[in-house]
């Protein structure tokens, strides 16, 4: 399931998500424009998603969007690869994933 070079916005996140879980289990929506609402919505559908991959590579996720999904993986079972290359995201937002990604013991791969 892939998105590329479109907006995706926050509203279309839930059926994409769907979808996704339906098919191979990965979202790839790289530059899709991905915004703090749209990152928001993706996290709040986490904890009891069934996604393998979630590529957000080439978005325009901040600090908020990023700690919001990791934190969101604090229980998620599934999420092996997480990418977030190529956003906004600052140091002190790594420090915070990081932080928040110590209970995951699922996830393999964070780019």
């Amino acid at each position: 399931m892939g998105q590329a070079c479109s907006k995706v916005s926050a509203e279309r996140i839930p059926s994409l998500m769907d979808e996704a879980e339906n098919g191979k289990g990965e979202l790839v929506l790289v530059s899709s424009m991905i915004d703090a609402a749209a990152a928001q919505v993706i996290a709040s559908r986490l904890t009891l998603s069934s996604l393998v991959t979630l590529d957000l590579s080439d978005n325009m996720v901040e600090d908020t969007g990023a700690v919001a999904i990791c934190e969101a993986l604090g229980d998620n079972l599934s999420l092996k690869r997480l990418v977030l290359k190529g956003n906004q995201i600052t140091d002190a937002g790594v420090e915070k994933m990081v932080n928040a990604l110590l209970p995951n013991r699922h996830l393999r791969c964070l780019d």
